[in-house]
Protein backbone atom coordinates (compact mmCIF):
# COMPACT_ATOMS: atom_id res chain seq x y z
CA UNK A 1 0.00 0.00 0.00
CA UNK A 2 1.62 3.81 -0.98
CA UNK A 3 0.49 6.65 1.26
CA UNK A 4 1.58 10.18 0.85
CA UNK A 5 2.83 12.19 3.12
CA UNK A 6 0.31 14.13 5.01
CA UNK A 7 0.45 17.97 6.62
CA UNK A 8 0.51 15.83 10.18
CA UNK A 9 3.98 15.04 9.56
CA UNK A 10 4.58 18.85 9.44
CA UNK A 11 6.69 18.24 12.78
CA UNK A 12 9.45 16.13 10.95
CA UNK A 13 9.95 18.22 7.89
CA UNK A 14 12.55 20.23 9.61
CA UNK A 15 14.00 17.60 11.04
CA UNK A 16 14.23 15.74 7.66
CA UNK A 17 15.73 18.49 5.38
CA UNK A 18 18.65 18.64 6.73
CA UNK A 19 19.62 15.02 5.96
CA UNK A 20 22.09 12.50 7.91
CA UNK A 21 21.73 10.86 11.16
CA UNK A 22 20.63 13.10 13.52
CA UNK A 23 18.75 13.15 16.56
CA UNK A 24 16.33 15.64 18.14
CA UNK A 25 14.63 15.64 21.72
CA UNK A 26 12.48 18.81 21.68
CA UNK A 27 10.12 18.59 19.41
CA UNK A 28 6.65 19.29 20.11
CA UNK A 29 4.96 17.19 22.79
CA UNK A 30 8.00 16.01 24.20
CA UNK A 31 8.61 14.30 21.38
CA UNK A 32 11.91 12.71 20.26
CA UNK A 33 13.07 11.79 16.49
CA UNK A 34 16.14 10.19 15.18
CA UNK A 35 16.53 9.81 11.14
CA UNK A 36 19.08 7.88 9.29
CA UNK A 37 19.49 8.82 5.28
CA UNK A 38 20.54 5.32 2.62
CA UNK A 39 21.02 6.85 -1.17
CA UNK A 40 21.63 4.33 -4.15
CA UNK A 41 22.06 4.33 -7.83
CA UNK A 42 20.17 2.27 -9.98
CA UNK A 43 21.88 1.43 -13.21
CA UNK A 44 18.51 1.62 -15.42
CA UNK A 45 17.72 2.61 -18.55
CA UNK A 46 18.85 6.02 -20.26
CA UNK A 47 19.71 7.75 -16.86
CA UNK A 48 20.39 5.54 -13.65
CA UNK A 49 17.52 5.88 -11.51
CA UNK A 50 18.83 7.80 -8.02
CA UNK A 51 17.01 7.27 -4.85
CA UNK A 52 17.57 8.35 -1.34
CA UNK A 53 15.22 6.13 1.75
CA UNK A 54 15.54 7.77 4.98
CA UNK A 55 14.60 5.97 8.00
CA UNK A 56 12.78 8.14 11.25
CA UNK A 57 11.73 6.72 14.73
CA UNK A 58 9.80 9.18 16.15
CA UNK A 59 8.52 8.53 19.95
CA UNK A 60 5.31 10.77 20.54
CA UNK A 61 2.46 11.45 22.81
CA UNK A 62 2.91 7.51 24.47
CA UNK A 63 3.09 5.80 20.61
CA UNK A 64 6.67 4.86 18.95
CA UNK A 65 6.67 5.29 15.02
CA UNK A 66 8.90 4.00 11.98
CA UNK A 67 8.94 5.74 8.84
CA UNK A 68 10.13 5.86 5.77
CA UNK A 69 10.76 8.45 3.35
CA UNK A 70 11.59 7.85 -0.17
CA UNK A 71 12.75 10.62 -2.91
CA UNK A 72 14.21 9.94 -6.34
CA UNK A 73 15.56 11.30 -8.80
CA UNK A 74 15.82 10.19 -12.60
CA UNK A 75 13.34 7.61 -12.75
CA UNK A 76 9.71 7.31 -14.15
CA UNK A 77 9.52 5.60 -17.97
CA UNK A 78 8.52 2.20 -15.99
CA UNK A 79 12.09 1.38 -14.67
CA UNK A 80 11.61 -0.92 -12.31
CA UNK A 81 9.49 -3.99 -12.09
CA UNK A 82 9.14 -3.61 -7.88
CA UNK A 83 10.02 -1.25 -6.05
CA UNK A 84 8.69 -2.15 -2.33
CA UNK A 85 9.72 -0.57 0.75
CA UNK A 86 9.43 -2.11 4.22
CA UNK A 87 10.03 -0.57 7.03
CA UNK A 88 10.33 -2.03 10.93
CA UNK A 89 9.54 -0.40 14.07
CA UNK A 90 12.19 -2.22 15.99
CA UNK A 91 12.83 -1.88 20.22
CA UNK A 92 16.63 -3.20 21.02
CA UNK A 93 16.55 -4.81 17.53
CA UNK A 94 13.28 -6.65 17.96
CA UNK A 95 10.20 -6.21 15.16
CA UNK A 96 7.78 -4.68 17.33
CA UNK A 97 5.81 -3.41 14.05
CA UNK A 98 6.30 -3.45 9.99
CA UNK A 99 4.71 -2.03 7.33
CA UNK A 100 5.70 -2.89 3.24
CA UNK A 101 4.66 -0.46 0.74
CA UNK A 102 4.94 -1.32 -2.99
CA UNK A 103 6.03 2.27 -4.76
CA UNK A 104 6.28 0.36 -8.28
CA UNK A 105 3.19 2.96 -9.52
CA UNK A 106 4.84 6.20 -8.14
CA UNK A 107 8.58 5.36 -8.96
CA UNK A 108 7.45 4.55 -12.49
CA UNK A 109 5.44 7.19 -13.31
CA UNK A 110 7.71 10.09 -11.85
CA UNK A 111 11.15 11.41 -13.28
CA UNK A 112 11.09 13.33 -9.48
CA UNK A 113 9.22 12.33 -6.74
CA UNK A 114 8.75 11.38 -3.19
CA UNK A 115 6.35 8.78 -1.41
CA UNK A 116 5.87 7.41 2.38
CA UNK A 117 5.87 4.55 4.13
CA UNK A 118 5.22 4.00 7.98
CA UNK A 119 4.45 2.11 11.14
CA UNK A 120 3.10 2.83 14.63
CA UNK A 121 2.64 1.34 17.69
CA UNK A 122 1.61 2.08 21.99
CA UNK A 123 4.04 -0.23 22.84
CA UNK A 124 5.28 0.79 26.31
CA UNK A 125 8.45 0.95 27.11
CA UNK A 126 11.15 3.65 27.01
CA UNK A 127 14.75 3.25 25.52
CA UNK A 128 16.26 1.24 22.34
CA UNK A 129 13.66 2.16 19.46
CA UNK A 130 14.62 2.32 16.13
CA UNK A 131 13.51 2.19 12.64
CA UNK A 132 14.63 0.03 9.90
CA UNK A 133 14.21 -1.21 6.32
CA UNK A 134 14.74 -2.90 3.14
CA UNK A 135 13.80 -2.42 -0.25
CA UNK A 136 12.81 -5.09 -2.45
CA UNK A 137 13.78 -4.30 -6.07
CA UNK A 138 13.37 -5.35 -9.91
CA UNK A 139 15.12 -3.37 -12.64
CA UNK A 140 12.77 -3.57 -15.72
CA UNK A 141 14.50 -5.45 -18.45
CA UNK A 142 17.78 -6.43 -16.95
CA UNK A 143 16.28 -10.58 -16.80
CA UNK A 144 18.13 -10.61 -12.97
CA UNK A 145 14.90 -10.94 -10.85
CA UNK A 146 14.82 -8.87 -7.44
CA UNK A 147 17.42 -7.71 -5.33
CA UNK A 148 17.32 -6.62 -1.66
CA UNK A 149 19.35 -3.19 -0.78
CA UNK A 150 19.02 -3.55 3.25
CA UNK A 151 18.96 0.09 5.04
CA UNK A 152 21.05 1.14 7.77
CA UNK A 153 18.52 2.07 10.67
CA UNK A 154 18.10 4.97 12.43
CA UNK A 155 20.04 5.64 15.64
CA UNK A 156 17.87 4.65 18.55
CA UNK A 157 15.38 6.95 20.95
CA UNK A 158 14.02 6.45 24.58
Amino acid sequence: MTRKIKAGAAALTTVLATGGALVVGATPAGAAVACKSNSKEFPTDWYNADVTVKLCVRSENGGHFADAYVTWNEAGSNKFDRFTVEVRLERNDADIAVDTCSMTASINSLYQGDDFCGRGSFASGSGGWTADGKVIYNINNDGKGDFVWSLTGSPAIN
